[in-house]
């Protein structure tokens, strides 16, 4: 009997062929200490609590506040992170190459799925000759503008902008 069951399990639970999973974990970030997690899990542990209580001031208050220290020290070790890293290249520029261009390729987004279109030059072109033109309700309020400030009567001594 057993044999039997273990059969037809191995039978309809086989993995399928030709399906490809996506890897969706995401890429761990190296300053993403373990402390940072434990108080990433009680803040939405207390953002669920708060969500079935959102009357409640004590829960509320203490929520923010420990939304409040969690990103400022997340925050601030992201930019410790970086700092160390722009410092190591910095000394490494100059004494070991190899290393300083394996950490900037360590920096370089790998995201293959977002791959960006070239701006062609005449695009370019196009979009800063628009910038400058003025368009026709553009020019009617310049022109109101002018003729208010033209009819507007200054004090002597008083500056325009005053």
């Amino acid at each position: 009997m057993n044999n039997c069951i273990l059969e037809a399990a191995n039978i309809s639970l086989k993995a399928r062929k030709g399906v490809m999973r996506k890897n969706n974990k995401k890429k761990k970030k190296p300053w993403f200490t373990p402390d940072l997690h434990e108080m990433k899990t009680s803040l939405d542990y207390l953002s669920k609590q708060l969500a079935f209580r959102p009357f409640d001031n004590q829960l509320r208050h203490k929520c923010f506040c420990l939304s409040k220290q969690y990103n400022k020290l997340r925050k601030e070790r992201r930019r410790n992170h970086f700092k160390d890293i722009v410092n190591k290249m910095k000394n490494l520029s100059t004494k070991n190459p190899k290393q300083f261009w394996e950490i900037v390729n360590t920096l370089k987004f790998c995201d293959s799925e977002k791959e960006e279109i070239p701006i062609t030059p005449s695009v370019l072109l196009d979009h800063f000759k628009e910038l400058n033109k003025v368009s026709g309700e553009k020019s009617l309020i310049n022109d109101y503008f002018k003729n208010c400030l033209n009819t507007t009567i200054i004090p002597n001594g008083t500056d325009i902008n005053d």
